[in-house]
């Protein structure tokens, strides 16, 4: 990944990787319990609601 250039975009994105593995977490032990990482739980609750990755609205 490249380094940002203004250092607040290098801590944004820090935490939304934090936040984006606490929301798999989550999504996995709640509802999907798929056992799998971050991808794994995302393309899951994807599928499971009929989302197809990398589609835009």
């Amino acid at each position: 990944m490249a380094k940002a250039r203004h250092p607040d975009v290098g801590l944004a994105a820090d935490v939304l990787d934090a936040a984006l593995d606490d929301l798999a977490i989550i999504l996995d032990g709640l509802f999907l319990r798929t056992g799998a990482g971050r991808s794994g739980v995302l393309d899951a609750y994807a599928a499971e609601h009929s989302i197809k990755v990398g589609a835009r609205p």
